[in-house]
């Protein structure tokens, strides 16, 4: 990078959450309409689009674009390189025709920027395709075969991101989500930049270090609100002397891919340090799986209970967290309905 150039940054995001048990497969026309988000946008569109959401990119612009409006020495503006963002809701795995042909557009894009001093991607972690179990380990690994190994690659992933190793080694930094339900998208993003930031300010690269729990998860017992996990990931925003930053993975069990399950990342100033926050970090997480509250009830007991709650008055809100579309099934079972119908219950509202 020259000092007296601002450093040019491609900014790309290229999302999917992949239950590999869904009947409904992926297409490319699934990213173009987006979904539950916004539909594929290109190019400096990303900059008009996306400062104002709750989402990793928009947080990465945004911290980018403060520091650029600031003084400190220490704070370096950047000029970003918008190229795509496309996701799709969650279903079974990315048609091989979908992965390639976006895969292309950011490469080409790479490709056709001329000098670059950085890649930040917007990613889940979580995607699988027709030809990849870990699909965000083989979009870093093209993106590093194209930038070349000097170049630093950040990336920011979703709590329930499925995190390979191959993706930890790859990628120079990744940040994660650290609330369910996910109030920091935007947040994590940001914190991809400071890393990025760091790395550009000191030349170099922060010690890295990975571990895969020995646990599985499931995502109705992943909630961060309370609990051990509360606790737990609390503990991620404390500063220790070194260690630049540490996230967990919680894990995507809908998709049986063999590096399924939570993982820990850390990032410091020395491997020593690094390697203590991941180990702690993950015995911690190990150890909090036994008191995790997983309480499940059967449409039946939770029909019995909510009628009983609302006996003088008020709501109850019930939710069939197996048949959730956010998680990619079809929201098309009739269970709760049925017990409801069983009880008598007249007055509610049911929806998909």
């Amino acid at each position: 990078m020259q000092s007296d150039t601002r450093p040019r940054i491609v900014v790309a995001g290229f999302q999917h959450e992949t239950n590999t048990f869904s009947p409904a497969g992926t297409t490319y026309e699934d990213f173009v309409l987006g979904g539950g988000w916004l539909p594929m946008t290109r190019g400096r569109d990303l900059l008009d689009a996306f400062p104002s959401l709750n989402i990793p990119l928009a947080g990465f612009i945004r911290a980018a674009g403060e520091d650029a409006g600031s003084s400190p020495a220490a704070l370096i503006p950047a000029t970003l390189i918008p190229v795509l963002w496309a996701s799709a809701e969650p279903a079974n795995t990315v048609e091989t025709a979908a992965f390639e042909r976006i895969c292309d557009l950011i490469l080409d894009a790479i490709r056709q920027a001329g000098e670059i001093d950085g890649v930040y991607l917007d990613l889940h972690g979580a995607m699988v395709t027709a030809t990849h179990e870990d699909g965000e380990g083989e979009i870093l690994r093209r993106v590093r075969a194209a930038v070349g190994p000097d170049c630093p690659i950040v990336a920011s992933f979703d709590l329930h991101a499925n995190l390979s190793p191959d993706a930890a080694a790859i990628a120079d930094a990744l940040t994660i989500y650290r609330t369910y339900p996910h109030l920091d998208m935007d947040e994590t993003g940001a914190r991809a930049w400071r890393l990025l930031r760091w790395m550009l300010a000191s030349g170099g690269r922060p010690a890295r270090a990975y571990r895969q729990a020995q646990v599985v998860i499931p995502l109705s017992a992943q909630c961060t609100d309370f609990g051990p996990l509360r606790a737990l990931y609390s503990r991620l925003e404390e500063s220790a002397p070194g260690l630049l930053s540490a996230d967990i993975a919680l894990g995507f069990p809908p998709a049986d891919i063999r590096d399924m399950g939570p993982a820990v990342v850390a990032y410091a100033q020395s491997q020593a340090v690094a390697d203590e926050a991941a180990r702690a970090f993950c015995a911690e997480l190990e150890a909090a799986v036994e008191t995790l509250d997983n309480t499940l009830l059967s449409p039946a007991e939770a029909v019995r209970q909510a009628l009983a709650m609302t006996e003088d008055g008020g709501a109850v809100v019930l939710a069939d967290v197996q048949d959730n579309s956010g998680a990619g099934a079809l929201s098309d079972t009739t269970g709760l309905l049925a017990a409801l119908a069983a009880r008598g219950a007249t007055v509610i509202a049911l929806g998909d």
